[in-house]
């Protein structure tokens, strides 16, 4: 039988390590070893442990002195690890697009031969729950190199386009005005 295993995220160990450590800082301190000495001391032994999941504990002796003066402003009742909760938050959802919306957006930048930024100040999409999307979210999912190659060939195609209608409309002008005669 397998046996179960906790699953602990790295954030919780790092909780308990800091807590485990400035209570080691108390511990040295009833002793009456000075701040300074007891903070490098307890620095030097939790450094660069383990945290789980490719993680380690980067903890300076200025760190560990930051980490200690929040622990000692706490009042004693309330000092346990949710003080030393981290404000890194673990990830963020990504924003919910409509299925359609990016290939809608490459389409209308081919067709206008526009770049995507110029078609984003134009359409200003939003996600499925209506908040905006910003810039970078929709340069992140669409291949915006191509589309521009897209829209600059197609700009090409349109004046070459234009100068060959130019031309036929001069050449035909000519033969008739010479047969006219």
């Amino acid at each position: 039988m397998s046996e179960a295993r906790s699953t602990v995220s790295w954030l919780e160990r790092r909780q308990s390590l800091l807590f485990a450590a400035c209570k080691g800082i108390a511990t040295l301190r009833k002793d009456q070893i000075p701040i300074a000495r007891a903070i490098r001391t307890v620095a030097g032994k939790f450094r660069s442990r383990s945290l789980g999941s490719g993680h380690r504990l980067a903890l300076s002796c200025k760190t560990m002195r930051r980490h200690w003066d929040t622990w000692n402003a706490t009042p004693a009742k309330k000092r346990n690890e949710s003080i030393f909760r981290s404000r890194y938050n673990t990830g963020h959802t990504k924003a919910e697009l409509h299925p359609l919306l990016l290939p809608l957006i490459a389409e209308f930048g081919i067709q206008q031969g526009r770049t995507l930024g110029q078609v984003l100040r134009i359409v200003r999409p939003t996600t499925v729950n209506g908040k905006p999307l910003s810039k970078r979210t929709i340069h992140r999912r669409v291949p915006a190199r191509e589309i521009q190659k897209i829209a600059f060939a197609h700009r090409r195609i349109a004046r070459l386009s234009r100068q060959l209608g130019e031309q036929k409309t001069a050449l035909v002008t000519r033969v008739l005005g010479t047969s006219l005669r």
